[in-house]
């Protein structure tokens, strides 16, 4: 978990904004699409449609939405004892990776 985070802190500033990664109109990665990723999940009136379908994906945007993942199933298991501090640590955790994640309320 830990070589992907460092994976991808290293990921995002450089490679993730070259070449082909985000495109304003053209790209079939949901996270390399400015419209797509702009655009609020939950509410119509603030969602720009693309003439495009985001069918493809991208390595390192699916690793770290996986590390993610795993990192909140850590949260969520028995290894952390107190409810309350489990309860804080998600909260903390749910908007960060609601903005990583593309479900994220503008």
């Amino acid at each position: 978990m830990k070589k992907s985070l460092q994976d991808g802190k290293r990921y995002l500033p450089t490679s993730y904004r070259h070449v082909h990664h985000c495109e304003k109109d053209a790209s079939e990665c949901g996270d390399h699409c400015y419209k797509f990723a702009s655009s609020d999940p939950t509410d119509p009136d603030l969602q720009k449609k693309c003439a495009h379908e985001h069918k493809d994906t991208c390595l390192y945007c699916d690793n770290i939405k996986g590390c993610l993942d795993e990192k909140e199933n850590v949260m969520k298991s028995d290894s952390i004892d107190s409810n309350e501090q489990k309860e804080d640590l998600l909260c903390d955790f749910k908007l960060p990776k609601q903005f990583v994640s593309g479900n994220h309320i503008l």
